[in-house]
């Protein structure tokens, strides 16, 4: 796995833990502050119903009252001012509700029943003291309860709800029933509700929450763009330049500057393989300086670094750009060379050594050098070709130096001479 996918990953996993989270905060936010803002509607609500009632009471009551015993008008009851009033409101808002409930209402529809007359109930024993919110889930969605009890606390209201014989004539003809009648001043006797659903509110959260997590994708999209751009300029690149400069330093001979052993081994590995697929020739050329001790004995170890200097620079302007030239060690060399058999290395290190000879590295003069010539056999593994290209390099030493030698199944052949007098030309 890339550094550069295990940084993504790592950057994206950090990116969809700060989504989730986000988008769960933000959701539970979301939610908290349209609970809120429900529960603010449904009491907005019941203050409307009570500035209802309160007007009629004020306004309205009185002027009724004024009129007569027998005098009653609907409208001037509060009750049915408030629920006639919001009823006129809910029309366009589907779920909305108001309603006032008793125990004992002259208007049998508002009579409390189940729940409701529970409710009134606990308002009663004291169990339950003034306004409340409640919720509930109901087949249509989740509603918003607020609750209020409804306690005589005004005289005026016994003159409807008192004695029924001092009771409006009117009244006791509208409802004939005998509900309604035998309040008392203090007494809890109903409830006010106020319902509000939950769908409109819910639906706009729902809509803040998904454009909320598309544009926090987009923003995290674009961050996580840009710290792969930054990434790639600031990290990655120089830690790739930084990394082939290493690479380049671990496989370069530090003296001469041509590969070193461990490239040597690396690239030699891959020539074998790549002969093996193709089913083409290869063969090595081991060379080693002849009397390089004597060279550094005579003018000192700087002189004889110059001399591998020189020599490594001549030998590797004779090779071709797919030829591998390594320095194995002191002044031994190695040459690697893809699709060439036997005869043609020969002829290469037959060039070389004249090369060679023709170096000249101050103060040490003119040098010359052993060379083992060995062609891959098409099974034996590296180390193997490489003791052939040896033995023949230590045959050519044996023979008299400044020659080649070349490692066959056959007899060995040789070619070259100390006495050869090249020409060193431009």
């Amino acid at each position: 796995m890339s550094l550069r996918l295990r940084l993504n990953l790592i950057l994206l996993a950090c990116f969809g833990v700060g989504l989730l989270g986000s988008a769960a905060y933000y959701r539970y936010e979301t939610l908290r502050l349209t609970s809120e803002a429900l529960e603010y509607e449904a009491r907005l609500h019941m203050q409307t119903a009570m500035a209802v009632r309160e007007f009629v009471i004020e306004q309205v009551k009185p002027r009724i009252d004024a009129s007569g015993d027998d005098a009653f008008l609907p409208a001037a009851v509060p009750a049915f001012a408030a629920r006639e009033t919001l009823a006129l409101l809910y029309r366009n808002y589907p779920g909305y509700r108001y309603r006032e409930i008793a125990l004992n209402p002259i208007n049998p529809v508002d009579l409390a029943a189940g729940r409701e007359r529970a409710l009134v109930e606990r308002f009663r024993d004291g169990s339950l003291r003034g306004e409340q919110v409640m919720t509930e889930d109901t087949p249509q969605g989740r509603l918003v309860h607020v609750v209020r009890p409804v306690t005589i606390s005004d005289t005026a209201c016994l003159r409807c709800h008192g004695d029924p014989a001092r009771a409006p004539a009117a009244l006791r003809r509208l409802y004939p029933g005998s509900g309604g009648y035998g309040w008392r001043l203090g007494e809890t006797v109903g409830a006010q509700i106020v319902s509000v659903p939950d769908e409109a509110q819910m639906r706009r959260a729902d809509a803040a929450f998904g454009h909320f997590v598309v544009a926090l994708a987009g923003v995290f999209g674009l961050l996580f763009l840009a710290l792969n751009v930054l990434l790639s300029r600031i990290v990655l690149l120089p830690l790739s330049d930084a990394n082939r400069a290493l690479d380049q330093l671990a496989d370069t001979d530090a003296l001469t500057g041509l590969h070193n052993r461990r490239a040597l081994d690396r690239r030699l590995q891959q020539a074998l393989d790549a002969a093996a697929r193709g089913q083409q020739p290869l063969a090595v050329i081991a060379f080693d300086l002849d009397h390089f001790k004597q060279v550094n004995d005579r003018f000192g170890h700087e002189a004889g670094d110059a001399v591998l200097r020189e020599v490594g620079a001549a030998v590797r302007r004779r090779l071709r750009q797919p030829d591998t030239l390594a320095r194995l060690g002191g002044e031994e060399f190695l040459v690697l060379l893809p699709q060439t058999d036997a005869a043609g290395a020969a002829l290469v290190a037959e060039g070389l050594r004249l090369q060679v000879r023709c170096t000249v590295a101050e103060p040490a003069g003119p040098v010359s050098a052993s060379f083992g010539v060995a062609q891959w056999d098409g099974r034996e593994g590296p180390q193997a070709l490489l003791a052939r290209a040896d033995a023949a390099l230590y045959r050519a030493k044996h023979a008299g130096r400044d020659r080649v030698e070349v490692a066959a199944a056959g007899p060995s052949t040789s070619s070259g001479s100390g006495d050869d007098a090249p020409t060193c030309g431009g």
